[in-house]
Formats: structure tokens, C-alpha cells, sequence
């Protein structure tokens, strides 16, 4: 290759390192600036691409005949169908741990049908529902009031699920919503009820943004030591991978490095 022509290759591969450069660094430099997110209080309304059943993490509590083996560790994960990882937190119920049998339980998934098959709530019948647990046997029965923490790999643009409290008619529910960062983005508080008539009227708790920017949503109550319950999740989401933007910028300096070796 000609001693200019190599130079000039040289150059060209040069500024488009620079522009590289300062491409990533307008990246990482630049604020971001999170998108409006809204209260959504009807399933219809999340826009979902698919609905996540907690019976795919594959414990369900027969009530009738429990097994040890069926409740769940207080964090645990499962994969939706397509593809989405969701990880779910309970912490310890608060104050000093219940000393008299039986103790508050480890979180649950149970199916509510109608006694004496199974468990009746106001979610839909035979909705699968996770539950935070609680101290069986009483009336009303102590319960973990977590918050239920779930966190996503990837950030959703809209998520929700109908929420009840056990053994309350009447409580506030309120929906904490977070970013990668773990910063809080908004919270939202609304009425809730709880019954036994498996008419599919516990209330439903979602947010909805223009991007995808939840990351970590936090279900909690007003009532200090009673159970919450949660069913179907509803997922707006697109988990594709994206190319990577270094290598989307590289991808110039390194075409220009090829047709000077060629050249």
C-alpha cells in the first residue's frame, strides 16, 4: 500500500476511535430520565404480553394433606415462558419469631377452590395464588406482611397482579415501584377488601410506563401482622437481546481496520 494511502487509513480508523470514544461517554455522562409511570387498577389494561402462574415454580400446598416439602424458601426464582426471570423476596415476619405451634409458616403457593376441597379467597377460582404465610390453625391468623419483593432480569414497561390480605375485610394496599438502581420511582396506595366468595374481586395493583424501567416492584399492606396473597402476574415485556453499544460504536473502527488490511 502506498505510504499515503496507508496514512490516510490511519486516519480514518483514528477518528472513528475518537468518535467511539466520545459516543460511550455521552452514554454513561448523559442523565436518564425516567419515563412517566401510571397506577393501572384493571388487568385488561397492563397491555400483556404473557401471565406468569405461580404454580410454575413448581411447589403447590395441598391443604388438605400439606407437605413439608411444598412451602418455599424465602427468595426464590422462576422463568416465564418467554423467557423473563423473576425473583421473588419474602423477608421474615417482624418482631420476635412465634413460639407457640404453630409457627407462621414459609411462603406458599396454594390453589383456592371452595371448601372442603381447598382454601376459598376473592381471587378466581382455581387461581393459584403465593402467599406470604401465616400461623394456621387461628382466627385471624398472624401472618408474614412482607413486603412480597419481585424483581425482573430485564426491566418491564408494565407488570400487575390482583392482591388480598388474609383475614381483613378492609386494608390499603400499596405498590412500590424501582429501577435497576434500586431507586424509588413511584408508590402507589389503593383501597382493597378480602372475603371468602371466589368471585374474582380482590383488587388489582399494577404500573404501567412507556419503557422498560421497572425493575423491582414491592406488594405491602397497611395491616402490620396479616398475610398477603398474590395471583396471576401479568408481564408487559420484551426480552430480546439487543446488541451492545460498545459494540454497535466499535463496529465503524473495526470495518475501517479490515479494508485497510486489505487494501
Amino acid at each position: 500500500m502506498p505510504t499515503d494511502s496507508l496514512m490516510k487509513c490511519r486516519s480514518h480508523i483514528l477518528h472513528a476511535a475518537l468518535t467511539t470514544i466520545a459516543v460511550l461517554s455521552l452514554g454513561v455522562t448523559k442523565p436518564a430520565f425516567a419515563a412517566p409511570i401510571v397506577l393501572i387498577t384493571a388487568r385488561s389494561d397492563i397491555g400483556a404480553v404473557e401471565t406468569l402462574r405461580w404454580d410454575a415454580v413448581g411447589r403447590v400446598l395441598d391443604p388438605l394433606a400439606p407437605n413439608p416439602a411444598d412451602f418455599l424458601p424465602p427468595s426464590f426464582s422462576v422463568t416465564t415462558g418467554r423467557g423473563l426471570g423473576v425473583g421473588v423476596a419474602v423477608p421474615p415476619p417482624p418482631g420476635p419469631p412465634v413460639v407457640t405451634p404453630p409457627p407462621i409458616s414459609p411462603p406458599l403457593v396454594f390453589q383456592t377452590v371452595a371448601p372442603p376441597a381447598g382454601i376459598p379467597t376473592n381471587f378466581g377460582p382455581g387461581d393459584y395464588v403465593l402467599f406470604t404465610g401465616a400461623q394456621f390453625g387461628t382466627f385471624p391468623a398472624p401472618g408474614n406482611p412482607g413486603p412480597l419483593s419481585i424483581r425482573f432480569d430485564s426491566p418491564v414497561s408494565a407488570v400487575g397482579t390482583q392482591v388480598a390480605v388474609d383475614d381483613v375485610l378492609m386494608y390499603q394496599l400499596t405498590l412500590d415501584v424501582y429501577d435497576t438502581l434500586d431507586n424509588l420511582l413511584e408508590s402507589f396506595t389503593i383501597a382493597g377488601n378480602s372475603s371468602t366468595d371466589l368471585d374474582d374481586s380482590a383488587a388489582f395493583l399494577g404500573v404501567a410506563a412507556d419503557s422498560p424501567i421497572i425493575a423491582r416492584i414491592d406488594y405491602r399492606s397497611s395491616e402490620p401482622l396479616r398475610a398477603l396473597g398474590i395471583n396471576d402476574l401479568s408481564l408487559r415485556h420484551d426480552v430480546i437481546p439487543t446488541p451492545s453499544p460498545l459494540l454497535l460504536a466499535g463496529l465503524p473502527m473495526l470495518l475501517l481496520a479490515r479494508r485497510c488490511r486489505v487494501s
